[in-house]
């Protein structure tokens, strides 16, 4: 990895640009971890929950899809590396599955790391 992550279009609306706080955390990871990762989220406008910390742009999302060496491990061990104390990440399922990290608390000042392990 040269320090620059991929996103996963080039449209802004889709995948915005991460900056600040939210760009150092996804850079440290992908250094950390050895290989080039793709954002698959990031400060966009729509497609995520009302109150979501991608709007202030304090969220990124990085799906198993476009990252498939990000395995929980790897991530803890970063994770661990890169993130202040009162960040927020964890593992979501559903129908794209994909590690959602954010500079904030989670919900109910919820910090650290789920890996749903």
């Amino acid at each position: 990895p040269e320090g620059f992550l991929k996103y996963n279009t080039p449209d802004t609306t889709r995948t915005g640009r991460l900056t600040g706080d939210t760009l150092r955390l996804a850079e440290c990871m992908e250094t950390c971890a050895g290989f080039e990762l793709t954002v698959t989220g990031g400060s966009e406008k729509t497609g995520h929950s009302d109150d979501s910390k991608h709007y202030t742009g304090q969220a990124c999302d990085f799906s198993e899809k476009r990252n498939p060496a990000m395995d929980p491990d790897t991530t803890k061990n970063c994770w661990e590396k890169c993130a202040q104390e009162n960040y927020f990440g964890k593992k979501e399922g559903g129908a794209h599955p994909h590690w959602h990290f954010q500079i904030a608390p989670g919900k109910n000042g919820a910090t650290g790391l789920r890996t749903g392990d």
